[in-house]
């Protein structure tokens, strides 16, 4: 019989008899299975049998007290039902997931292991909801077209579950799939994002209400955004969230100049008899490349051939932004000597050759044909004082006095020197 403390132990090194309280005998012999020391881990400090210490193993114990029970399974990670198999077999087996809703209230999107997207944009907006929504701190380790990665933004070593996400693409299906999630947050909520609250998140949400939005100054959005969003941002921000607004209902520039054919067709069905030009580049593949733009109005040529003077100003201007290039234009002067619009022109560079094809249009609209007794006035450009003296020979070309006496400041300066300049250039002797 079994001593009172429940365990007895007969002389000899081979047999180790313990109570079995579910069974009558007391005694039951271990030895027959004789474990090998090589298929056991190093004992745990979690009990003082060793026995028990041999068959528990302290990381599967603090699972399974965590509630998570897989041996396999990360440490707060809830594993996707099927997900091996999911990924093994190609989709084929049959397990239907959520697909993530963007018409939902932006405040309850939430990630879900197995929550289907369209694409890591898509993640990415729904993540960032979720962080600006409840104080988190999310940083995207990896993101890219294959893979979304995101967890706290900050790492603290005595943080045993921080915050990580997992999505991968799903080539079969098209389709990006959160793998494995650990949603535990133990750090304290801060509502200063810094660069997760972007212009093109700030412009997505902005999209729907975007008539009445633009119409706010930056001051107005900036306090729209804190108010909605409990977010500070800067007026920079605010400016940027507004033009990729723009963007994303116009379009970009690149898209309008892909354009341009149409824009000239419509523009020449609703002006008849206007003239509007397109010049193209074209590389050996066949691809054609914008080269040049050219407008003028049949009302404007009209009104300058029987009420304005016959004085045409040439000058060019840089384009600055996203796209480059010059503005070309000629204006004349009314009976009122106020400035008048004839005709107006887009280049990429400026030379000799894009100002010879805008003259000879000019010339051809005009009716000028070297006439006599006009004046044409402009600056020193690249190419429009040889373009000038072949198409309009007999024309009286001056420069314009503006343009001189911002190089003779260069070199000469005072205010007595600008009198003495201004003075000569309005003389008529």
């Amino acid at each position: 019989m079994a001593s009172s403390s429940g365990t007895k132990k007969v002389k000899g090194p081979e047999k180790v008899y313990v109570r079995d309280e579910d069974s009558d005998d007391d005694l039951i012999d271990f030895s027959f299975l004789d474990f090998a020391p090589e298929t056991f881990k190093p004992t745990s400090n979690l009990s003082d049998d060793p026995f028990l210490n041999i068959l528990c193993d302290e990381n599967m114990l603090r699972r399974i007290l965590d509630g998570l029970g897989d041996d396999d399974q990360e440490v707060g990670v809830k594993d996707l039902e099927h997900d091996h198999v999911d990924d093994q077999n190609n989709g084929e087996v049959g397990v239907e997931y959520r697909v993530h809703d963007p018409d939902i209230h932006w405040k309850q999107m939430k990630p879900v292991v197995g929550e289907c997207y369209e694409s890591p944009s898509q993640l990415r907006f729904a993540l960032t909801n979720y962080a600006v929504a409840n104080g988190y701190q999310l940083w995207f380790m990896k993101s890219d077209r294959h893979r979304v990665i995101a967890r706290h933004g900050k790492i603290y070593k005595k943080d045993p579950y921080p915050f990580r996400v997992y999505a991968a693409w799903k080539y079969n299906e098209r389709k990006f799939q959160i793998k494995s999630i650990c949603d535990i947050h133990l750090c304290a909520r801060n509502f200063n994002f810094r660069t997760l609250v972007s212009c093109n998140w700030l412009a997505k949400h902005y999209l729907k209400d975007i008539i009445m939005k633009l119409k706010m100054t930056l001051t107005e959005m900036k306090e729209d955004v804190l108010r909605m969003f409990s977010v500070n941002v800067s007026k920079g921000q605010c400016h940027r969230a507004r033009t990729k607004a723009r963007e994303m209902i116009e379009g970009k520039l690149e898209e309008h100049y892909a354009k341009v054919w149409d824009y000239a067709a419509e523009f020449l069905r609703s002006n008849p008899w206007s003239t509007c030009k397109v010049g193209v580049d074209s590389n050996a593949s066949g691809m054609n490349y914008f080269k040049r733009f050219y407008v003028c109005l049949k009302a404007f040529k009209d009104a300058w051939n029987r009420g304005c003077r016959r004085v045409i100003g040439l000058d060019g201007c840089f384009l600055k932004g996203q796209i480059k290039g010059e503005l070309l234009t000629a204006v004349g002067r009314d009976a009122d000597n106020h400035v008048y619009p004839i005709a107006w022109g887009v280049i990429g560079v400026e030379n000799k050759d894009n100002w010879t094809w805008f003259i000879e249009l000019l010339v051809a609209n005009l009716d000028l044909d070297c006439r006599r007794g006009l004046v044409v006035i402009s600056d020193k450009h690249k190419g429009l004082l040889q373009a000038v003296t072949e198409l309009l020979p007999y024309v009286e070309h001056r420069q314009c006095a503006r343009h001189i006496y911002a190089n003779f400041r260069k070199k000469y300066i005072g205010l007595e020197l600008k009198n003495l300049f201004w003075e000569a250039a309005k003389s008529s002797g």
